[in-house]
């Protein structure tokens, strides 16, 4: 069976943080990654420049971060979205067939994740398919939390 890595990124130190863990699940058998940007929709006049101008960036982004991960050797797509990160991520891993999500999630406290949840939180409630969450912080022991289970 083919498997495919959903992997969204938020920035550079999202993809640093889950670098290591790509080339782990390489050595594993993956054949496949999608690298994802997601924006949050924006409700203002002339959205649709707002939105342009996003998706460029996003593209921009995942251009930049798909030239880092060239030497891993595996096929690797890229995808830049406007919506909600979470129902986003879990839109792309379905449309895709992805067999595993890898995101990287920031240790921050704020109000709106107290009350709301955090992106990884949801995505690890709602997925179909395993999810891997690393934490984006460095730490020593750089472990990763594992939610569901994995073919791997």
């Amino acid at each position: 069976m083919k498997e495919h890595v959903l992997v969204p990124l938020a920035g550079t130190p999202d993809l640093e943080s889950v670098l290591p863990h790509l080339r782990a699940l390489l050595r594993r058998g993956v054949s496949e990654i999608t690298l994802l940007r997601t924006e949050l929709p924006a409700s203002v006049e002339g959205f649709d420049l707002l939105r342009d101008a996003s998706l460029a960036h996003a593209r921009s982004f995942l251009g930049r971060a798909k030239r880092r991960l060239r030497a891993l050797k595996l096929r690797i797509h890229v995808v830049a979205a406007i919506g909600a990160p979470a129902e986003t991520i879990l839109e792309v891993a379905r449309d895709r067939k992805a067999t595993l999500i890898l995101l990287s999630s920031a240790r921050g406290r704020s109000i709106a994740r107290f009350l709301f949840g955090s992106v990884a939180e949801q995505v690890v409630r709602r997925s179909p398919v395993p999810v891997v969450v690393i934490p984006s912080e460095p730490r020593a022991d750089r472990e990763a939390v594992v939610a569901g289970r994995s073919t791997f």
